[in-house]
């Protein structure tokens, strides 16, 4: 039967066994990098609160404050003004009549009268009393901005008003005039030259009834308290009419409200975040107690710890995989197919791993035989191959790649275990060793010794080889450790 041979091969398994075999070098060299690591950077922790270092860090941290304290002033400032106004808008939304209004059922009514003081020009005379015909209309046109007549509009409207609402709901004007708007919002009036002495008295509101109550009220209080104030004059009604329209100005002014809302609540919001970004990353006061020393020591330990960790594990590794020696009988199982008779300890007791048992449970080492005395290790090995034999005289070479003392022991331990069915002769170095070649080649069947840690791999491959092509056959490997 050929043995089939394979190279070193590294599984997620081997490397863990590897790891947990050295893990007493990995943590010492890990705790030397940490402490190393932790010395620097306490000694950075230390230079940064000593002396002119401090100053200048204690100097970039005004800067910064005095930066931080501007943008976190402005954003306030900001966020201030821009809620007032946005309250102040809000408010006039929920308390304005006009604002809340139909704008495409809108109730208008507008009474019209004319002022009419008689005066003529007489013909030849050079001087002759003024016309007071504009001073009356101007009169009628702000005079009616009074306590009482506000009084008596919210008795009407049914609702105590502010003043400012009420004018949104009342105009008093000459016929024809023109309110003209400047580029930066100053607005004008621009009188017509064709309608003096006509005066037009426009009130709105949500239905017909209360427009009219409105303009008729104004109209009474108006001639009533400015008949003879000035000169005297007579007014005619020319018309008194209501109606339903859609305001196209109140439906823009509407639109144009709300996404001033809208986007002063988006502004609000954007500058809150900025400025809680802007708190919550506030320059930090340098410190100057040995504390900030000691958390960036261990924040140094902690790395280094990390970083030596994985430099030891990374050389393990390399190292494991570089070395060409027998590792063990876990090892020798995955690598030859062949029966492993016993484990033998020859030396002196070496001490187990911190974690052996972990250890022995993945490799299964409590399936196999294992003993601590060369002779036990040696009888029961000897007791399997007499088994073997089943009474036939057998003459067993014992084969070993290398002559360590330790593989000679157990291999002369073995051969003093011959009996009358079953002898057993050492060949030592067979790949070297011409007697040991000759001594194989008149043996009935070969037992490999071999040594961990001693053994090649590349050697013991060669040696099955050698043998199978003698066809000799290999009863299994004692194996010393």
């Amino acid at each position: 039967m050929h043995q089939s041979i394979q190279g070193k091969e590294v599984t997620f398994k081997d490397v863990l066994i590897l790891f947990l075999k050295k893990f007493e070098r990995i943590f010492l060299v890990a705790v030397a990098f940490a402490v190393v690591f932790a010395a620097y950077g306490g000694f950075r922790g230390y230079r940064s609160i000593s002396g002119e270092r401090y100053q200048q860090l204690w100097d970039d941290y005004q800067i910064k404050l005095d930066e931080y304290n501007d943008s976190t002033e402005k954003l306030s400032s900001s966020i201030e003004q821009d809620q007032q106004r946005l309250e102040s808008k809000v408010q006039y939304t929920e308390e304005s009549v006009y604002y809340n209004l139909d704008a495409y059922n809108e109730a208008v009514s507008e009474l019209i009268f004319y002022v009419d003081t008689g005066y003529q020009i007489v013909p030849s005379q050079y001087y002759q009393s003024p016309n007071k015909t504009g001073e009356i209309v101007s009169a009628y046109c702000d005079a009616y901005r009074s306590a009482q007549l506000y009084d008596d509009l919210r008795e009407i409207l049914g609702s105590d008003l502010d003043i400012k609402y009420i004018d949104e709901l009342l105009t008093i004007e000459r016929a024809g005039d023109v309110q003209v708007k400047d580029s930066i919002g100053n607005v004008t009036v621009k009188h017509s030259d064709g309608n003096e002495g006509v005066i037009v008295i426009r009130a709105r509101a949500q239905d017909e009834e209360t427009a009219s109550k409105i303009t008729d009220y104004v109209f009474d209080y108006l001639k009533e308290n400015l008949s003879d104030a000035i000169a005297p004059h007579t007014t005619t009604v020319i018309s008194d009419s209501s109606m339903i329209m859609v305001d196209e100005t109140l439906a823009e002014f509407q639109r144009q409200t709300d996404t001033e809302i809208e986007e002063l609540q988006e502004t609000i919001k954007t500058n809150e975040a900025e400025l809680a970004t802007l708190q919550r990353d506030m320059p930090v006061e340098p410190s100057v107690s040995m504390m900030s020393v000691i958390k960036k020591a261990i924040l140094f330990g902690i790395i280094g710890g990390v970083l030596g960790g994985i430099i030891i594990c990374l050389w393990v590794l390399l190292s494991y995989l570089a070395d060409n020696r027998l590792d063990g009988a876990y090892q020798l199982a995955k690598l030859y197919n062949l029966e492993l008779f016993a484990v033998a300890h020859t030396g002196e007791k070496k001490r187990r791993p911190l974690f052996h048992k972990l250890i022995d449970h993945i490799e299964g080492n409590a399936e196999r035989q294992i003993f601590d005395d060369v002779a036990q290790a040696c009888a029961y090995t000897a007791a399997s191959i007499g088994a073997m034999a089943k009474g036939q005289k057998l003459t067993v070479a014992l084969a070993s790649s290398g002559d360590s003392e330790q593989m000679q022991q157990l291999a002369k331990a073995l051969a003093s275990c011959s009996d009358q069915t079953v002898t057993y002769q050492c060949c030592p170095s067979m790949l070297k060793n011409a007697a040991s070649i000759e001594t194989i080649a008149q043996a009935d069947a070969v037992v490999l010794v071999e040594q961990s840690g001693v053994s090649l791999i590349s050697e013991i491959n060669r040696e099955i080889i050698r043998l199978e092509k003698s066809e000799k056959e290999i009863l299994g490997i004692l194996l010393a450790e």
